[in-house]
């Protein structure tokens, strides 16, 4: 880098880090005109350069209270993010725990209709065996009897056992199991209408705190900020940490490009005063870098008097600095659009910042939705918890209801099928005792005629005997001499138990 020390023993480019080559090329020494042009044109440069600059410090600045806004909207995303995921599973496990009462009630609930059915099914059996089981009137009765059958079963209609039965018990029974079987059915909906409702809650919470920790960066932006921070805001998604530490590395690039500029601004100074120094050691240069300064001097409102003069150098060291001049100002445009190259990055860089900003806030904006959400479902917590004990009550009350009707359905189903066998074995006893009757009969019948032949004989020696000594006895000295033998007679004698 060269200075504007006349003592200087050798030019040296302040481009020299950015030129292709350390060697000079040779070429004709420029005219003062060319040299005018070099001035002016580094003058230009240098315009843009602060330019530049200036946008570039703007932006550093602004880019810092963005990411202070970052970092403390970040730490506060990331708590409420993992208080959120806390309480969600909280929340889970207590509809987890509704689910299970419900998925319990309804298998109990299940297997005592099961039950019910096979009751209902039994009973049902059993009563068609009640309406097609006839009942025969003339049991117990033999023939003969003063009882016309013919008669009275003229005016009855023929019975079945299920005529015997009080079937409104059954129907009692039945409409009991039928309200136990809705006060369940109703307190099962309830409780599922409750599920439902908290599950769609819990699934808004689930949604809005998803949707906030998977906000990405407005699509609109050029794509060489994402390739070049691939992982600042996209990568990230969601994690505050992460979105914090990125901008951070964003930052130390915005940091890393203004120190580059402030290098290539120095380049440029260098380079002008490289062009100052140039005219004022060539004839005529004095006086145009004096009205130069002037100029400078009236649009700052300083003045420094500068009397202008043309120094000297010896000849080839003088040839030696406008080559190197040369060279220089070949550079120059390259240099300014790489500060525009690097303003561009920065201000792409910015605009990324920018971004992860707008993608905080709008996570900050989901959490809150979500925070709301869990505030409304803290509110009606009770009530589902409520939903399921009164369901686990309700059930268990019925159940206990349904048991006992099932017992007493039982121990009807049992006297019912009591009642069919004693019908089937009634026809045995009354062939039974048919039977027996018969045989007193006969015995009847075998005495009746024993009792006859001894009443015939005893008739016959009576009166023999009477024949033979009746004259002789006066009647009064017995009273029983002339009377007949005793008559007998065999008949039924029936009880008046019924």
């Amino acid at each position: 880098m060269s200075t504007s020390s006349a003592t200087t023993s050798r030019s040296v480019s302040p481009f020299q880090p950015h030129q292709q080559s350390a060697q000079i090329i040779l070429r004709p020494l420029p005219t003062l005109d060319e040299l005018i042009a070099y001035l002016l044109a580094s003058k230009r440069s240098l315009a843009t350069a602060y330019s530049n600059i200036n946008v570039a410090n703007t932006l550093i600045a602004t880019s810092g209270t963005v990411i202070t806004s970052i970092a403390s909207l970040s730490a506060r995303n990331g708590f409420l993010t993992r208080s959120l995921n806390n309480q969600v599973t909280t929340l889970r496990a207590v509809h987890q725990g509704l689910i299970s009462i419900a998925e319990k009630g309804q298998t109990e609930f299940r297997e005592v209709l099961a039950n019910l059915d096979d009751a209902d099914v039994t009973m049902k059996q059993i009563v068609e065996v009640l309406k097609h089981t006839v009942v025969h009137t003339n049991h117990g009765r033999s023939k003969g009897s003063a009882v016309d059958e013919d008669a009275q079963n003229s005016h009855m209609k023929q019975q079945t056992l299920h005529d015997f039965v009080d079937e409104a018990a059954i129907e009692t029974i039945l409409a009991a199991f039928r309200e136990c079987i809705d006060e369940v059915t109703e307190a099962q909906d309830g409780l599922d209408q409750s599920i439902e409702s908290f599950e769609a809650e819990i699934t808004a919470i689930e949604k809005a705190l998803t949707d906030a920790t998977t906000v990405r960066a407005p699509a609109s932006r050029t794509r060489s900020f994402a390739d070049e921070l691939d992982s600042i805001y996209i990568q990230g998604r969601g994690n505050t940490s992460t979105d914090f530490a990125n901008t951070a590395n964003a930052y130390q690039a915005l940091e890393g490009h203004a120190a580059d500029m402030a290098q290539l601004l120095q380049s440029l100074i260098s380079h002008y005063d490289f062009c100052v120094k140039a005219l004022r050691y060539t004839e005529g240069g004095g006086e145009i870098v004096a009205a130069e300064q002037a100029e400078d001097e009236v649009a700052s409102g300083t003045n420094s008097q500068i009397v202008p003069h043309t120094l000297f150098m010896p000849e080839h060291e003088r040839k030696e600095m406008l080559r190197v001049l040369c060279n220089d100002a070949e550079e120059v445009e390259d240099v300014v659009n790489e500060l525009d190259e690097h303003a561009a990055e920065m201000q792409r860089l910015h605009e990324g910042i920018q971004d992860t900003l707008l993608t905080v806030q709008q996570q900050t904006k989901g959490l809150r939705t979500a925070v709301d959400g869990v505030d409304d479902v803290g509110k009606k917590l009770a009530l589902y918890i409520e939903a399921g004990a009164i369901f686990d009550s309700r059930w268990a009350e019925q159940r206990e209801v349904i048991h006992g009707k099932l017992q007493e359905l039982e121990a009807l189903r049992s006297f019912y099928g009591g009642f069919i066998r004693a019908h089937a074995a009634l026809g045995d006893e009354v062939e039974r005792r048919k039977a027996l009757q018969d045989k007193v009969n006969r015995i009847f019948t075998e005495a009746m005629k024993r009792v006859e032949r001894l009443y015939e004989e005893d008739l016959e020696r009576r009166e023999t005997f009477s024949a033979e000594h009746g004259q002789f006895l006066p009647s009064d000295i017995w009273p029983e001499l002339t009377a007949e033998p005793t008559k007998y007679e065999l008949r039924p004698i029936h009880s008046d138990k019924a």
